[in-house]
């Protein structure tokens, strides 16, 4: 999918007549997926066959999205956002925690030494 000039993006297009070419050929009301822009009077396509390659731009009709399918991706982007949010805030507390527990264990081991062991930190 890309944006067109108008800010519009597209991702579904259907053919309004015949395009046959040595490169491709899509009959007419055939779905394709706009992958590309190809040029000023050419986009890029795939058809529901798999075969790539560029056809005349005037043969395209856009066929706008359903509201459900808008609405259900926009539901699924908050879902990852908020996922990625919690995913952040749980990375940030366990490296909080590893580093209380590595000061933890430092301070259990300088409250082991004896004297003697002071002394010689000292004299180095």
């Amino acid at each position: 999918m890309f944006d067109l000039p108008h800010g519009l993006t597209i991702g579904i297009c259907l053919i309004i007549w015949l395009h046959l070419y040595i490169q491709i050929a899509i009959a007419k009301n055939e779905d394709c997926l706009l992958v590309g822009d190809g040029g000023e009077n050419y986009w890029k396509i795939q058809t529901p066959a798999g075969q790539n390659g560029s056809a005349p731009c005037v043969i395209f009709k856009f066929v706008p999205p359903s509201p459900n399918n808008v609405n259900r991706a926009q539901s699924l982007k908050e879902k990852y956002d908020s996922l990625v949010i919690d995913l952040n805030a749980c990375l940030q507390r366990v490296d909080l925690l590893t580093k209380a527990s590595k000061f933890q264990m430092k301070c259990q081991s300088i409250l082991s030494w004896d004297v003697d062991e002071v002394r010689s930190l000292c004299a180095t």
